[in-house]
């Protein structure tokens, strides 16, 4: 399948006039931006595996050929419109996820309003949960973590730790779920609980 440089899926019920503002701001001749709007289903499997009411979607291709063509002035523009979304996406109501039986806790640290997806080698992608009732500052903090760990990913200069780490961070799932650790001031793995 052709994927696009940089997606964005969303619920039909968000307001469309978000979805074409945070276009509207990244978008550019060369880049290219699809989005689609989707009915709320019900899924079954782990929560933090279910799609968010809004998921950017960003491929390798974004930062293999378009962001080397035209530079760090997009990425600037990719990051500052993603900490936009956070405002308004403020005052969608909570989204209720529908799930088997079970699969839902009763209060999860993360939201499930909006997260973001980069695709990874070997037919994988990261998952980047964020926490609910955080800060702007803080949400700034985790956007720009996984913004540059992701620039790293792609170039190729992240440590072989850090790469062992993301490895042995994969279980059965091809995707590899990530959030960002306010104590230690960096991104992590996160592990998935099961009952």
């Amino acid at each position: 399948m052709d994927l696009p440089q940089i997606g964005v899926s969303y619920l039909n019920s968000i307001p469309e006039s978000i979805v074409d503002e945070f276009r509207a701001a990244i978008s550019h001749p060369k880049l290219d931006l699809r989005s689609e709007s989707r009915e709320n289903e019900i899924y079954a499997g782990s929560e933090w595996f279910l799609p968010t009411a809004l998921v950017v979607y960003i491929s390798k291709s974004y930062f293999d050929g378009f962001l080397k063509e035209m530079g760090k002035e997009h990425y600037l523009l990719l990051k500052k419109a993603l900490i936009k979304l956070k405002s308004r996406l403020r005052d969608i109501l909570p989204i209720k996820l529908t799930a088997s039986k079970g699969k839902i806790t009763k209060e999860s640290i993360y939201t499930f309003s909006f997260s973001i997806y980069a695709e990874a080698d070997n037919d994988q992608s990261f998952k980047l949960l964020i926490q609910k009732d955080i800060t702007d500052t803080e949400y700034e903090k985790i956007i720009e973590a996984f913004l540059n760990f992701l620039s790293s990913y792609n170039d190729k200069t992240l440590s072989q730790a850090v790469l062992d780490k993301l490895s042995a961070g994969v279980a059965s799932s091809k995707t590899i779920l990530m959030a960002y650790d306010f104590k230690k001031h960096d991104l992590m793995t996160v592990e998935v609980t099961r009952a």
